[in-house]
């Protein structure tokens, strides 16, 4: 079994904590990256299989991590608004 400690992968609490690292900067090699990611993502629901698994889910949980920063910082457009600008909602009949 390889000896990982060394690779810094272990220092991330979560796999929030690895996207932050990456946007911040202080986490650039893609071999730490991946060990990192592989090191928190476990099994379930989604199992790894192929690099492509693993691509998916690290782009899935990035998509849902921005989204939430997002959210938290109030850059979100109700329901409503989304509806009527994509011709989902008829507009009240006054």
């Amino acid at each position: 079994m390889t000896d990982r400690t060394n690779c810094g992968a272990a220092k991330y609490a979560d796999v929030e904590a690895v996207f932050a690292a990456i946007k911040a900067g202080d986490l650039l090699d893609v071999h730490e990256i991946g060990h990192a990611l592989v090191d928190q993502l476990s099994p379930k629901p989604w199992p790894l299989k192929t690099l492509s698994d693993l691509a998916y889910r690290a782009y899935v949980v990035r998509g849902i991590t921005l989204g939430l920063g997002d959210a938290a910082a109030g850059r979100t457009v109700p329901q409503e608004e989304v509806e009527r600008r994509f011709g989902l909602r008829k507009e009240e009949e006054e």
